[in-house]
């Protein structure tokens, strides 16, 4: 069971969340919503996906994942890289409020401080005090994770990642063809799909978006691996529908496939969540920011997630290669 529950406001700090605790020596899992399965792991991180939304918003989805996921068995976590902005006091006091009524008393607020409090501090805080204060809701980032998993009693020594044997090729599903992709797209034993963003803004149904398919299905069962991405630059405003639709293709051939990488927040999301795999275990850092994972559920899946957009070049092929290995 999760002892540490984090949130977090979107992909890529729902990433960095989980790496800084397995990195520090504590087990992790990444859920996509409030709603999926919690990983049987020590730390679960939900990724709210609130970057995008106003402040009143983001606090109603933030207060419903402290309904459905918070206890006073468990440590919450408000996962953030630098201080809280103004704007996020509306969020931060109904979190407080939110786990005043899933705890054991009146909540309060705890901003990571500089420097960090160390274990010992950290767990006198967490213990209910004289005066009735009992949950403690942590505002911080990567520095307050392994001294939270001390704090916390969780802290285990890192398990050997075992990935699992899967026949089928690996497939990269990447955005809009940057340096990173076209590196991948050049690499031996790779057979790239390129889909124009206006053929997914339109979805099934038409020609092109037929033609599309079989041309995946092609690149996955003609030996290698497999990328697919967008030709062209989404219009503006359109890039969450073009991930929708990146999702959706990639769903109806998933069973051909023996492992994932996939690059970019929105692309990410959009695939695990049309192949409904919002829940996975996260085993280790293929390289700073970019998280190795196995699935949940009854297919146990390799996959690895890159949820920035920083196009460092070389980076997918790396990916790749360490797929290639488990697969």
């Amino acid at each position: 069971m999760a002892q540490i529950l984090v949130l977090t406001d979107t992909l890529a700090g729902a990433v960095d969340a989980a790496l800084a605790f397995v990195e520090a020596g504590t087990p992790a899992g990444l859920m996509l919503s409030a709603r999926a399965d919690v990983p049987e792991v020590p730390v679960a991180v939900v990724d709210l996906d609130t970057a995008r939304l106003a402040p009143a918003a983001a606090a109603v989805l933030a207060v419903d994942a402290v309904r459905r996921l918070y206890g006073p068995e468990r440590t919450l976590v408000r996962y953030m890289t630098g201080p809280p902005d103004p704007g996020r006091t509306e969020e931060l006091t109904a979190l407080c409020e939110a786990a005043a009524r899933n705890g054991d008393g009146p909540a309060r607020l705890v901003v990571e401080p500089d420097p960090t409090p160390d274990p010992t501090e950290i767990a006198a805080a967490r213990r209910p005090d004289p005066d009735g204060a009992g949950a403690v809701v942590w505002v911080g980032g990567r520095a307050l994770a392994g001294r939270l998993a001390a704090a916390t009693g969780v802290r285990v020594a890192p398990p050997r990642p075992a990935m699992p044997t899967s026949a089928g090729p690996v497939l990269t599903v990447a955005g809009a063809r940057g340096p990173a992709v076209r590196d991948l797209a050049a690499a031996d034993g790779v057979r790239s799909v390129a889909v124009a963003s206006q053929v997914l803004r339109q979805g099934p149904g038409s020609a092109e978006w037929g033609h599309a398919e079989q041309a995946l299905r092609e690149a996955l069962t003609g030996g290698g691996d497999a990328l697919l991405c967008v030709d062209g630059e989404p219009e503006p405003g359109d890039g969450h529908a073009v991930a929708v639709a990146m999702g959706r293709l990639v769903s109806d051939h998933l069973q051909r496939v023996g492992g994932l990488v996939l690059s970019g927040g929105e692309t990410v999301r959009a695939v695990l969540l049309a192949a409904s795999l919002g829940s996975l275990r996260v085993q280790d850092a293929a390289e700073p920011g970019v998280a190795v994972c196995l699935t949940e559920g009854r297919r146990v899946l390799p996959v690895i997630l890159r949820a920035d957009h920083a196009e460092e070049p070389g980076v997918l092929v790396r990916c790749l290669e360490r797929l290639r290995t488990a697969v």
